[in-house]
């Protein structure tokens, strides 16, 4: 990975992120988001077998899993969704 910092940051909370690292923060995880809505929407069409989307639920929650990047879905992200999504992420969350 070209930068290892989003990944430390994602995991770690203790740390102040710089105007950059908030931003590589933000790119990455809206990225990896917009790729599980995007399997979503294929499972909502039948593309995608219910085995299939668990495993995408899994991811969903290893990148949701830590406080900053749950911070950064309810405060930021979830709005920016389709709803019909953000309610599939919640429940994956809860």
């Amino acid at each position: 990975m070209e930068y290892p910092d989003v990944t430390e940051n994602m995991v770690l909370t203790g740390n102040e992120l710089t105007p950059e690292e908030r931003i590589r923060l933000d790119a990455w995880l809206t990225a990896a988001m917009r790729a599980r809505e995007y399997s979503w929407l294929e499972y909502q069409n039948g593309n995608l077998d219910s085995g299939q989307w668990r495993n995408e639920v899994a991811v969903i929650q290893t990148i949701l899993g830590g406080a900053r990047a749950r911070t950064w879905w309810t405060g930021i992200a979830r709005e920016t969704f389709r709803p019909e999504f953000a309610v599939e992420v919640d429940e994956a969350l809860a």
